[in-house]
């Protein structure tokens, strides 16, 4: 939802690949980056991997940050998902796991899990 009616901000990953198939390869990774009406930066960080967490470093050209909150979505299987009859099977929950050193987030994103960032420049 955050990133309904923003701006859409351009991004660049240079991650791990798993193959889906035998024709298919796939990052392990994927980004989406907005910046909203009140100025704030909204990054929606995919960890596609079922084995493993993976760190991920986000840069906002030009920002200097002032604040990072997260939100994430897991649960765990993989397999777990909501319908009408189970709405909250998998629920958003707040995300700590992230550091900001330098105007540069450093980002833990755990196994089949997303994460969003809100991030607020000074």
């Amino acid at each position: 939802k955050v990133h309904k009616e923003a701006t859409f901000l351009p991004s660049s990953i240079t991650c791990d690949s798993v193959r889906v198939n035998e024709k298919e390869i796939v990052p392990t990774i994927s980004t989406t980056a907005s910046k909203d009406k009140n100025g704030i930066y909204h990054i929606s960080i995919t960890n596609m991997n079922m084995e493993k967490t993976q760190e991920v470093t986000v840069a906002i050209e030009g920002v200097k940050v002032r604040t990072v909150t997260g939100t994430i979505l897991s649960s765990g299987k993989v397999s777990d998902y909501n319908d009408f009859s189970h709405p909250n099977t998998i629920t958003p929950q707040p995300f700590k796991d992230c550091k900001v050193k330098k105007d540069i987030i450093t980002v833990k994103v755990p196994k089949h899990s997303v994460v969003t960032l809100e991030v607020k420049a000074s």
